[in-house]
């Protein structure tokens, strides 16, 4: 899934996916089943993943117009699809 956010110094960061949470955690929502459009599925959720801690050195490369892409593990430990807070597995510049 991709989806466009503008990273400014400070950092702040802007976008129709970006949400906040107090003074300075930011975070992006990933809609699975239901919550994603898909009305016959049994799941109805989504994976809240953190953008306001990506390392500086990433962010100076987002800021410079470089595609920042994160991995998350899809699948929850009981096999269903992750969902809550979800941590990533890396982040890197391309």
């Amino acid at each position: 899934m991709a989806f466009p956010i503008r990273i400014a110094p400070g950092p702040r960061f802007y976008g129709e996916q970006v949400r906040s949470q107090g003074p300075e955690r930011r975070f992006v929502y990933i809609a699975i089943g239901q919550q994603a459009g898909d009305g016959a599925s049994c799941w109805n959720r989504r994976m809240k993943i953190d953008i306001h801690d990506i390392a500086p050195a990433l962010l100076e490369k987002g800021m410079k117009g470089k595609v920042l892409e994160g991995s998350v593990q899809g699948t929850g430990s009981d096999g269903t699809p992750a969902c809550a807070s979800v941590l990533l597995r890396s982040w890197r510049a391309v």
